[in-house]
């Protein structure tokens, strides 16, 4: 018997900037396959989680890996297989949205361009306008498409319906479902409205000042 190597593995991931305890000793593993909703308030270090798999930060003590990759010691061969939205959609402006998706497909490696072009209709996105003419709502489904035209085998998606209308939020949960294995940042407050209604874990933190405890006990599971 074969045991599969989890698409995300944390060791008592800890990060400390200066004086502060950003994240302590996080121990998290998420599964091939499967959608896991990553919940706490403003400041618990989900966004510090996020920037240590990717590789943007060092960790001051424990380790993360990416199909059992270190995402910092190898960041180019660990994320080879990652797509990522960001919290907040900082593009460029003077791009039009079919010219930043495009972009995007090259800087990633490749794209389903079929299934992109599915997924510009189904979010009712106009791919002719400029990224500086486009609300939050309209930036943030440029990034999504882009993720999950990549196929991906790893999705990060730090509270990826930021800006959506609730239409577009359920086509967001429909594309995930069918997608690859993802980590969903969100405040816990916003949990049962932006998460997956079927996600298949969740797992909360609490802030730092709350207590030392970094480990992500799962706390709530949908239907599935």
């Amino acid at each position: 018997m074969t045991t599969s190597t989890p698409a995300i593995r944390t060791e008592r991931l800890t990060k400390r900037y200066g004086a502060t305890l950003a994240l302590d000793a996080l121990e998290l593993t998420v599964g091939e396959g499967e959608v896991y909703g990553y919940l706490g308030p403003n400041g618990a270090g989900k966004t510090t989680t996020i920037r240590l798999l990717l590789g943007l930060h060092r960790p001051t003590a424990g380790r993360a890996e990416l199909f059992g990759v270190d995402t910092w010691r190898n960041p180019v061969q660990a994320h080879k297989r990652v797509a990522y939205v960001a919290g907040e959609p900082f593009l460029w402006p003077s791009l039009t949205g079919a010219e930043t998706l495009e972009f995007l497909a090259r800087l990633h490696g490749g794209t389903d361009v079929a299934y992109r072009d599915e997924l510009v209709k189904l979010f009712q996105l106009d791919t002719r306008k400029k990224i500086r003419a486009l609300s939050k709502g309209n930036r943030q489904k440029v990034q999504l498409v882009a993720a999950l035209a990549t196929r991906a085998d790893l999705l990060l998606l730090d509270e990826p319906t930021g800006g959506l209308d609730p239409l577009m939020e359920m086509a967001f949960r429909e594309c995930v479902m069918e997608a690859s294995p993802a980590l969903l940042p969100a405040r816990a407050s916003r949990a049962r409205r932006r998460l997956p209604c079927n996600a298949r874990r969740a797992g909360s933190r609490r802030r730092q000042s709350e207590g030392r405890r970094s480990t992500v006990a799962p706390r709530w599971r949908g239907a599935g």
